[in-house]
């Protein structure tokens, strides 16, 4: 399946492709995700709680694309016939290619370590009352992060501390 043609007007006049993601859209638009509240996550943190946050933000484009979603992403340049491998711009709900594979890494580290993790989308937040036990895990969860992250070719994450 091979999109139409679409052209989008920039300010200079002229006329340039764009890719139509709507097919693609409409495909997942039922799919959902549970994603952390304002209000769980202020039932998560606790008194004395010391915090570390990784940014994501920038993986969300660099997301290799699920093999059946590649043909909603396919388009012709040139007479040569191509297929997004990695998530373009246009895609309304790249977090749920992010959200998804992340929901197992997180489980392994829940499982694995005893800081408590609150996932948004693209933010991680980790929590433990010992400022030095959480410095030591916050570097074991970006090892294992990072391990599977390259696998994905996400970049690597920007980090926090609080």
């Amino acid at each position: 399946m091979v999109q139409p043609d679409i052209h989008d007007k920039e300010t200079n006049e002229k006329w340039r492709k764009i890719l139509d993601a709507k097919a693609l859209n409409k495909q997942i638009a039922d799919f959902h995700f549970k994603m952390y509240d304002s209000n769980e996550v202020k039932q998560t943190i606790r008194l004395g709680d010391q915090g570390t946050s990784l940014d994501f933000s920038s993986a969300l484009l660099h997301l290799i694309v699920q093999t059946e979603s590649q043909p909603c992403l396919a388009f012709e340049f040139w007479n040569n016939h191509c297929i997004y491998s990695a998530m373009p711009f246009g895609i309304e709900h790249s977090p749920i290619y992010f959200a998804t594979p992340m929901e197992s890494i997180i489980l392994h580290i829940r499982i694995k370590t005893e800081i408590k993790i609150i996932s948004i989308v693209d933010i991680i937040i980790l929590l433990h009352q010992n400022k030095e036990y959480l410095k030591n895990m916050t570097q074991r969860v970006i090892d294992t992060l990072n391990f599977f992250c390259c696998i994905c070719q996400v970049p690597f994450p920007s980090q926090k501390y609080y």
